[in-house]
């Protein structure tokens, strides 16, 4: 799944990842971990200056598990102090 480096800019305004084709729970949980490990670690702390947000839709899978949770309330906090908002998405479904 994530066998080499990414091709991705950082310098984007807007990068979106499709996990569409993830059908396995725990493989759409670990993918979301590692997209959101290099969203803050690419994306976030690279240029503090320009404002940013990070968006997540599949926060339920976070929520399921205690230390998933507390990884994406960790975010959030530190988000805060980089003056980054994490959004997530409410699924209407």
């Amino acid at each position: 799944m994530f066998d080499c480096e990414s091709k991705i800019l950082s310098s984007e305004d807007i990068i979106c990842f499709d996990m569409s084709e993830v059908k396995d729970e725990f493989t759409k949980l670990y993918s979301s971990f590692v997209i959101l490990t290099w969203v803050w670690q690419k994306y976030v702390l690279k240029n503090r200056e320009k404002k940013k947000i990070i968006v997540c839709d599949e926060a339920w899978l976070f929520l399921k598990y205690q230390e998933s949770a507390e990884f994406l309330v960790n975010v959030a906090r530190r988000g805060r102090k980089y003056n980054v908002p994490l959004f997530i998405r409410k699924s209407i479904y």
